[in-house]
């Protein structure tokens, strides 16, 4: 009996394999090849020699990335960020966990399972990625836009150089009530 998780998992495989298929750029990993037999489907992606940015800054010092190392890590998002919104490409799913670093030390967007086709005059309402990197306009049902992706690396350059995520609470339902009131 196929479950709706299935089906879930079936759709962020496809829409994983479609962003791929169409992007070529230096800072999104590449795949390489699909293959599936009787019992699994196989993603064959570019291999990033660091692993995700999640462990690299978690074996600094306090987990505080120095300056330079976040702004480097910054620039290289944002030409990737800025590449997929060219294509109509709605990320939703930055952190650290799904930036990979590359043998040459190149940030690469990995894990594209959250994505979706949008237009920039287009909404969409679905609430999806890790509740800490959630942006305002996501949490209020009201639609949402490119504008989430570029919320979510304020938080994700908050953490690298404070060491902790500028809304994090044990509670999710606190997160997100974080996340709408603090006063940044």
């Amino acid at each position: 009996k196929v479950t709706q998780a299935h089906l879930q998992n079936i759709r962020r495989l496809r829409r994983e394999i479609k962003t791929h298929s169409i992007c070529y750029h230096p800072n999104i990993i590449q795949l390489y090849h699909v293959h599936q037999d009787v019992a699994s489907l196989y993603i064959i992606e570019e291999y990033a020699q660091y692993g995700d940015l999640f462990d690299v800054v978690n074996n600094i010092n306090n987990r505080r990335a120095p300056l330079s190392f976040v702004l480097f890590t910054c620039s290289q998002i944002v030409l990737a960020l800025t590449y997929l919104h060219q294509r109509n490409i709605l990320f939703r799913d930055l952190r650290l966990e799904n930036i990979v670093v590359s043998g040459d030390l190149r940030m690469k967007l990995t894990d594209f399972g959250n994505a979706k086709f949008l237009s920039r005059r287009q909404k969409t309402y679905t609430l999806c990625g890790v509740p800490e990197s959630c942006a305002p306009e996501m949490l209020c049902s009201k639609g949402y836009s490119h504008s989430v992706d570029w919320w979510a690396l304020g938080v994700l350059l908050y953490e690298m150089s404070i060491g902790y995520s500028p809304f994090y609470s044990e509670n999710e339902m606190d997160t997100y009530a974080r996340i709408l009131n603090r006063d940044l």
